[in-house]
């Protein structure tokens, strides 16, 4: 019998960016917003139970499982099951997943340092920091996804400045970053840290220890400056002896200059530029374009890593984010004729979302629903039946949800 073919599977979002890599032989993967999927992939356009991978004979197969907007191969849809070769990209709701043989190859571009996971959580794997603006969270819109409950949709960020000093910062997460045990809300990173997302916990390793760097630079300075000391030193007082002469020529035959030096006036675009950035993510947010406001605070976070409104706006969209996944969530279990459920996620809402009408409006829909099993089931003696009471109560909890609160 031969060996089992390794297909190893890129995932990437519609911006190109890197949602995670899967590597398998004879397992079977489901895709789809399930968290019971194995490639889970956070989208609009995916449906709960999308498609589904398969090997047979060492032949990759795709299966598309009655999703709403199909699965393509190329581009081209698919009806059912179809056989898929190395180097084909397969279209899912807005995502590419390009098919590779052999293990999942390493990053051609240098790393800045890595973060070794460690535990369950963290993946048990290695991840390579090349950019120097690197999301951490839940979402798939981050760098580096990790699918843990405890983990925030976008939990943390590593920024990584020009001089080569890297900070991990936390971006409104629920449970916290966490730096050696201490809990920070920016910490400086020099290797060896443990650092801690939730559950998930990872060992900073810096390909060489930058003090150390440092210090080496430093006594290379200090060797250079020393060994020419002598020969500096001359040429210094000769030239300022030679400069001195010219200007006391100068000053003799000409006088004492009346000219003022312009005042130097401060360098102010690379404020102005994040401020406009800044007003720009703000009418993005507001309008409801949450990944459009993402990129652009990425942007000045990259430039202002501390930038305290940036930060707070990207812990909002977050926040946003969150609420329109529980929409979807709710929507979906309502569909199904999970009610209680539905009404669950629906109530997780805070007033103050973007999709907290949309929520009132679903719950509103509901409610007539509800009301007529309510009638169907309570009848006679069956009203004090588990079902009735059950449907009563919820008939109840959607009446205080469709109430205003009141004002103080």
């Amino acid at each position: 019998m031969p060996p089992a073919t390794k297909f190893n599977l890129i995932v990437e979002d519609s911006l190109g960016r890197l949602v995670g890599e899967y590597s398998f032989d004879q397992a079977s993967l489901f895709i789809g917003r399930s968290k019971d999927c194995q490639i889970l992939l956070s989208g609009d356009n995916v449906s709960r139970r999308h498609a589904r991978l398969y090997v047979v004979d060492n032949q990759l197969f795709v299966e598309d499982l009655d999703s709403s907007n199909g699965t393509t191969i190329n581009g081209v849809p698919i009806e059912r099951a179809a056989k898929v070769r190395v180097g084909d990209t397969l279209g899912v709701g807005g995502f590419s997943l390009r098919v590779r043989s052999g293990p999942p190859k390493e990053s051609t571009r240098p790393a800045l340092f890595t973060l070794q996971g460690l535990g369950q959580a963290a993946g048990n794997r290695r991840y390579q920091i090349v950019e120097k603006n690197t999301t951490m969270g839940r979402g798939p819109e981050c760098d580096i996804v990790i699918l843990d409950e405890s983990i925030s949709r976008l939990h943390a960020r590593i920024n990584v400045r020009t001089n080569g000093v890297a900070e991990i910062h936390d971006l409104g997460s629920a449970n916290g970053v966490y730096v050696n045990d201490l809990k920070v809300k920016s910490w400086e990173l020099s290797g060896g840290e443990l650092i801690r997302l939730g559950n998930a916990q990872f060992r900073v390793e810096m390909p060489v220890p930058w003090a150390k760097a440092t210090d080496e630079i430093t006594k290379r300075t200090i060797e250079i400056k020393s060994s020419h000391s002598p020969v500096i030193i001359a040429l210094s007082a000769l030239i300022v002896l030679a400069l001195l002469a010219i200007f006391g020529i100068i000053y003799w035959r000409v006088g004492p200059s009346t000219q003022v030096t312009p005042p130097v006036v401060p360098e102010v675009k690379a404020t102005v530029n994040v401020t406009d950035m800044l007003d720009r993510a703000v009418l993005e947010f507001e309008a409801g374009r949450l990944h459009e406001s993402d990129q652009i605070i990425a942007q000045v976070l990259e430039l202002e890593p501390a930038n305290e409104q940036a930060i707070s706006l990207l812990a909002r969209i977050s926040d946003e984010l969150n609420a329109k996944a529980l929409l979807e969530a709710g929507t979906d279990a309502i569909e199904a004729k999970r009610y209680e459920q539905g009404v669950g996620f629906l109530a997780q809402i805070p007033a103050s979302s973007q999709f907290w009408g949309k929520a009132q409006t679903k719950l509103a829909q509901l409610l007539p629903i509800v009301a007529a099993e309510e009638a169907a089931v309570c009848f006679g003696s069956s009203k004090r039946s588990i079902d009735c009471i059950k449907i009563r109560a919820l008939q109840v909890r959607i009446q205080e949800l469709l109430t205003p609160p009141k004002k103080n």
